[in-house]
Parts: structure tokens; sequence; C-alpha cells
């Protein structure tokens, strides 16, 4: 086989280092400026030894092609140990997931969420709060659960939180029935998103705002029964913490302090926990949003 000329080998070296730099302009993509600097000046100083290294191989008596394979091979290795660096260092992209009950439920599971639902929680919050004020009224105390409902995904509307017609205690006032808020909105919103549980009161005794740390819509706050007082919002959860849904427990014409409802609250914890088993039994579905930036348009 011929030998290629000088003219061939300046045309490889010039291949090697341009194949090299798009291997780490892809690498360094989202990479902080001040690692792309010190990438750039490593790898330029191996790329300046690994030709060295290979010219003084063929001036040696070694063939041009001998000499690409060993510039390869030195750059090979820590090219590959950059890389996977990079990679490791790049923010990942923005992501939003959630693992929920698949909708609608069974009747007969809905049944028995009722049950939990109205003499588990309900009721026994209604109890404990008529020791507190003994003018206080059944139908004044109130539950509800808040369930992904997923089936318009397809229209971009991703998950909206809705309280299904046999979740629902007291729930008297038309209007508040059909509410539905998507995941940050509103109470049952917010500890849908965080997983935390939350105690709201209406800022002023005639159906003034809301907390304004729980953004809602104008038709969501005029839907809200105007004798609302307080809500108990509980993220229900599995036994790994993923949020399913949410539990809020009311009251109407009644105000109670934090620490009442908190006392509530700790009181009603082996009752929410029974729900959140029973919840976490039922087959679910996986609702995710992936965010990642493309190139620039420059079209």
């Amino acid at each position: 086989m011929a030998e290629p000329d000088n003219k061939d080998t300046k045309a490889w070296q010039g291949t090697l280092i341009e194949q090299v730099g798009d291997v780490m302009k892809k690498a360094m993509e989202g990479a902080p400026a001040w690692l792309k600097i010190v990438l750039v000046i490593a790898v330029a100083g191996l790329l300046v030894v690994a030709l060295l290294i290979a010219q003084l191989f063929k001036a040696e008596g070694g063939t041009s092609w001998s000499a690409v394979l060993i510039a390869v091979i030195i750059l090979i290795f820590p090219l590959l140990v950059i890389v996977l660096i990079l990679r490791a260092l790049k923010p990942s992209p923005a992501a939003w997931s959630r693992s929920i009950p698949k909708w609608p439920l069974e009747p007969d599971v809905m049944a028995k969420l009722n049950s939990l639902l109205m003499k588990g929680i309900q009721k026994h919050a209604y109890e404990i709060l008529h020791t507190v004020d003994s003018s206080l009224e059944d139908r004044q105390i109130r539950a509800n659960v808040f369930l992904g409902d997923y089936r318009q995904a397809n229209q971009g509307m991703l998950c909206m939180l809705k309280m299904p017609d046999q979740l629902q205690i007291n729930m008297n006032y038309e209007p508040e029935r059909q509410v539905e808020f998507q995941p940050g909105q509103g109470a049952t919103g917010v500890a849908f998103n965080n997983g935390r549980r939350t105690i709201t009161h209406r800022l002023s005794t005639d159906a003034g705002p809301w907390e304004a740390i729980y953004p809602m819509t104008d038709a969501q706050k005029d839907a809200i029964h105007k004798d609302l007082k307080w809500i108990i919002s509980w993220p229900l959860q599995d036994a790994q913490g993923e949020t399913l849904g949410v539990l809020n427990l009311d009251g109407l014409d009644h105000e109670f302090s934090d620490d009442t409802l908190n006392w509530v609250a700790a009181r009603l914890r082996l009752n929410i926990r029974a729900f959140e088993e029973k919840l976490a039994e039922q087959p679910r579905v996986t609702l995710t949003i992936h965010v990642e930036e493309k190139g620039e348009n420059h079209g």
C-alpha cells in the first residue's frame, strides 16, 4: 500500500481536530462558563500532545496511519472521561411528574372511600369541634377529596383536580361542587404540588379574599361558599410520599384558631392514613411534563 504524503497527514490532522471540536461542543452545551474555559484549555493541550507524539512516531519510521491510530488512542480515553463529567454536570431538563389514581375509580372503591370520608373523618371532626363550640352543627363541617382528571391531556390540559360526587360530604352549595383546580391553584392545588398539609382562613368576615399565597381565578373565588371560614388541606400520599390527591376539611360560619385546627388534624391522623392506604391500592397512571431546550432557530 502506498504511503500517504505530507498533504494526507495534514488532512487527517485537520479532520481529527474538527471531530474533537464537534464532540466537545455538544458535550459542553449547558455547562458553566468557567468549566468550559478550563476544559477547552485541557482538551487543546491533550490534542497538541497527541499530535506531537504522532509526529515523533512518524519521524522514527512509523506510517502516517499508525500515527493517526496513536493520536486517537491518546485522545479517546481522556475525552470519554471529560464527556462523562460534562454530562453529569449538565443541568437536567425541567420536568414535572406525578403518579395518580386512574380516573374514574371503581364504584365499590368509591363507596368504601365515601364511608371512610364521612364516618371516619367528617363525623369525627364534627364531634371534636363540637366539644369546643357547642353551637356548631354537623352541616357546617364539610369534607371533600380532589383527584386528578387527566382525560383532557390530549387537548393540552394535563391534569385538573376535581371532586368526584361520591367524595363530597355536606357540599351542598352547587357552584362549589363543580369547582376545579389546576396543580398550584388554591389551597388544594398548592397542597397537591408541595405535598404539605396547609390551614387556610378567610381574611375578612364578609366573603372577603383568601390568602394571597393561594392563587385562584375570579371564577374559582366566586364559586366558594360565602360562609366558608377555614380549610385544612391534606395531601393524600402513599408509603413513598407520592401525592395522589388532596383531602379538604372545612367549616362554615364558625371560626377556629390554628391551634384548634392543628389539634383536630392530629386527632384525625389515623383516619386520614386509612383513607390514604385505600387510595394507594388503586391502579395508577403517570403524568409527566418534560421540557427540553432545543438549538436556536436562525431561520
